[in-house]
């Protein structure tokens, strides 16, 4: 039995920061007045250029380059928050905003707008007492991330930041089990020196029976 491991899986988050519940996420958007207050900010610290990095990565939108480099004058300077006003200060920008498809989002932009927000300069707690509507920001940009991993059930890696009862909890549950049993067997074949140690021997998430799992459960996501 050699099966293929699925290619990505979700980081484990840092900061409690992930929350795995649909209608939270879907209750996530940034409001007229948010927008109005992100484009008064027209000038931020560098240490903080940070925080408008994971909204404009969902937005597939590069940093501006800046001239110059960095105080060790290794690194070219590059203003993620530039870019950011450029983005929210497009006519129709609200109504854009509405309708962003977080269903063709990439898994290499979710999973780099992850390694940002991971990040402790993405704590909300830290980013509101420098500007509340920059926070709801990032909370957007939270619940976006959440909103792929919600939809992707099979990447949640850490069951913890699943909230016990709802319908992603008792699907990660059903593959944790699956998955611990597999491994207990593969152990004990591995200690009965019935397979290699360098055998291909591993849980396979796109099997036909998980996928009828995945499909279940993105069918009851919406009930």
């Amino acid at each position: 039995m050699y099966m293929e491991i699925v290619q990505t899986q979700i980081p484990i988050a840092t900061n409690d920061w992930l929350r795995l519940e649909l209608s939270e996420v879907l209750e996530s958007a940034l409001t007229k007045q948010d927008i109005t207050s992100l484009k008064s900010i027209k000038k931020v610290p560098h240490e903080k250029d940070i925080m408008f990095a994971p909204f404009c990565i969902l937005y597939r939108v590069e940093p501006t380059r800046l001239a110059g480099t960095d105080p060790s004058g290794q690194l070219r300077l590059v203003s993620w928050h530039a870019s950011a006003l450029r983005t929210l200060s497009a006519p129709n920008f609200l109504s854009q905003h509405g309708n962003f498809d977080r269903d063709c989002l990439e898994e290499s932009v979710v999973l780099e707008a992850f390694e940002y927000l991971n990040k402790d300069e993405l704590q909300t707690i830290r980013i509101s007492a420098f500007n509340t509507a920059l926070a709801s920001l990032v909370r957007w940009c939270q619940s976006t991330v959440a909103y792929h991993i919600i939809t992707h059930p099979y990447k949640v890696r850490n069951l913890k930041t699943v909230q016990p009862g709802s319908k992603l909890h008792e699907f990660a549950v059903q593959i944790d089990q699956k998955m611990g049993r597999f491994y207990a067997f593969k152990s004990f074949l591995l200690r009965a020196n019935k397979i290699s140690r360098k055998t291909n021997f591993a849980f396979n998430l796109k099997h036909s029976r998980i996928q009828q799992k995945v499909r279940l459960y993105l069918c009851n996501l919406w009930v």
